[in-house]
């Protein structure tokens, strides 16, 4: 990419120099990258490209006008939610109770245009509209003379009625003024752009979506417009949070979407809780949410941490961001899997396999195998700087003392192991018979035998003098000082449940329960069926910190 058509092939937002509409997203754009995980520097350069078509496509319309300069300026905050600024007038709003509202104007009458765009089918929004000015002294109660004397026009697919506790309610669906008009709109589509019109022309609002009517209404007291709305003219992702039902649970998740997302929902049916989550990003994967609630520790707005390994969990526990709840479907999971006071509660595991190809006659056995002569230049693993390769590491110094852990690095380097950039990484090289084995997560392994791959899983270190195999369970937290407690201990009990478990052995997951005697797929074997390593994940936890400047010496970084 440059600015000169002569010796680059695109311009710096990734767009080609000879096509007006064709832009090139990811790393293709810069080739001399030199990071050894180039998966950051192609995420940051596609999304770089994304914002650049948005702020090119969010040209001023004919007589309207952009509320304030762009971002946040000219907007103010009421109540505990936030929003997160994107640039080139891109706001993301965060969970939270509040409000943000437009304070350099009032308006009389209007047109109002504004983007969005849903990432979730259960997203719940607005725009609020002819609303009295707001404090910001008492995050709890500044948002509520909006609620109760200004107009929300909803964005809610599900059109749940927090009264009746119902969805499919057309008086709470995308598209109607909240309460008062329902919608006659179809429900715009999750992930996709779309554009609210909002007319209000003395007591009428008029509310179109995607061109088409939507509802309609005349207010029985025409009210001053002062602060318009919660979001700004010409801003894609709205930027309101309303008030929850009681019978709501904020989830933040570090493990897959894909994965956790079913779970959820299926909760929500069965018993009627509405779930919000708060998905983990590939960018800061199990970081991101965690940092997140570590900054929220003095006014939490999660309920519950679903952690994708226990570490996390630790440290919410050391940084009393965490709450003790001794579940009752804990019952019957391993001690070795829970923290002994409650703080966290594992379930539905990894184990740290080997995957052998089948063309290797004297397959390994033991993690050791790193250090047999006799695949030296044939075995790969995933950069131990990062997830649950430096957990494992972590724990072997642990288990075996810092000198038998170091010569064991040791012995891996003399017999120049290849580092890949992720488990998965690891797995395809050795499914191409480009390394004999590999140490990956046992999810990993399964699926290339599903995808009919010349590979085999062994389970390290079962003999009776082995330490047993590394398992890295899921785990759950309740946050402290959450908002919906009761339904937080309600979403725990159902995750720790031997259903749970039995739905995430039974997906792509190939996770493996903790309770004894859930039926499992056959390529995911029973915990009661593994020796397992016995760990202490809080001792882990804490190695892990202090053995990272050497682990990055070993990386070569």
């Amino acid at each position: 990419m440059g600015t000169d058509p002569a010796n680059s092939v695109t311009n710096l937002d990734g767009r080609f120099h000879h096509v007006a509409n064709a832009y090139v997203a990811g790393p293709a754009i810069f080739p001399t990258l030199g990071s050894a995980n180039p998966s950051l520097t192609a995420l940051a350069l596609a999304r770089r490209t994304a914002l650049a078509i948005v702020r090119d496509s969010l040209a001023a319309e004919p007589d309207f006008r952009p509320l304030g300069s762009g971002g946040l300026d000219g907007w103010q905050m009421a109540g505990n939610g936030r929003f997160v600024e994107l640039g080139n007038n891109i706001i993301e709003a965060e969970n939270g109770i509040g409000l943000l509202w437009f304070t350099k104007e009032e308006f009389a009458n209007f047109i109002l245009r504004a983007d969005f765009r849903l990432s979730s089918a259960t997203d719940n929004s607005g725009i609020f509209i002819r609303i009295p000015a707001l404090g910001t002294t008492d995050p709890a109660n500044d948002w509520r003379p909006a609620a109760a004397d200004g107009y929300e026009i909803q964005i809610d697919n599900t059109g749940f009625n927090p009264d009746t506790n119902t969805t499919g309610d057309p008086l709470h669906a995308t598209g109607a003024i909240y309460t008062l008009a329902a919608s006659t709109a179809p429900m715009p589509a999750v992930g996709q752009w779309h554009t609210f019109e909002i007319q209000a022309v003395g007591p009428k609002i008029t509310v179109r979506l995607n061109g088409e009517s939507a509802t309609k209404c005349r207010q029985k007291i025409m009210r001053k417009a002062i602060g318009v709305v919660v979001t700004l003219a010409l801003i894609p992702i709205l930027a309101s949070c309303k008030a929850t039902s009681s019978r709501t649970v904020v989830v933040y998740v570090s493990e897959d979407q894909v994965f956790s997302e079913p779970i959820l929902r299926d909760f929500e049916r069965e018993t009627g809780i509405r779930v919000r989550p708060v998905f983990d990003t590939e960018e800061a994967k199990s970081t991101g949410v965690m940092n997140r609630l570590l900054a929220e520790k003095n006014n939490p707005q999660a309920d519950v941490y679903w952690a994708n390994e226990p570490i996390r969990a630790e440290v919410l526990k050391q940084e009393s961001v965490g709450a003790a709840y001794q579940s009752p479907s804990a019952e019957g999971i391993p001690a070795n899997f829970k923290d002994p006071q409650g703080y966290w509660t594992g379930f539905s595991a990894r184990a740290r396999v080997l995957i052998v190809n089948q063309s290797v006659a004297n397959k390994p056995k033991s993690i050791t195998a790193y250090g047999d002569p006799t695949f030296t230049g044939k075995t790969v693993i995933a950069n131990p700087l990062f997830g649950t390769t430096t957990t494992e590491i972590a724990a072997l110094f642990v288990l075996w003392g810092d000198e038998k852990a170091n010569t064991f690095l040791a012995e891996m380097k003399r017999n120049n192991v290849k580092i890949a950039t992720s488990n998965g990484e690891s797995a395809d090289f050795v499914a191409a018979g480009q390394a004999d084995f590999s140490l990956v997560d046992s999810d990993d392994a399964a699926n290339r035998i599903k995808q009919g791959k010349p590979v085999e899983m062994v389970y390290p270190d079962q003999g009776d003098n082995d330490a047993g195999c590394f398992i890295v369970p899921n785990a759950v937290v309740l946050i402290k000082n959450g908002p919906h407690p009761k339904a937080a201990k309600k979403l725990i009990d159902y995750l720790l449940s031997a259903e749970t478990e039995w739905k995430l052995a039974a997906s792509d997951a190939a996770q493996i329960p903790l309770h004894k005697g859930v039926e499992t797929p056959a390529m995911v074997r029973k915990i009661e069926a593994i020796k397992t390593m016995k760990t202490d994940y809080g001792t882990v936890a804490q190695k892990m910190r202090e053995i990272e400047p050497l682990l990055k010496q070993w990386a070569g970084l």
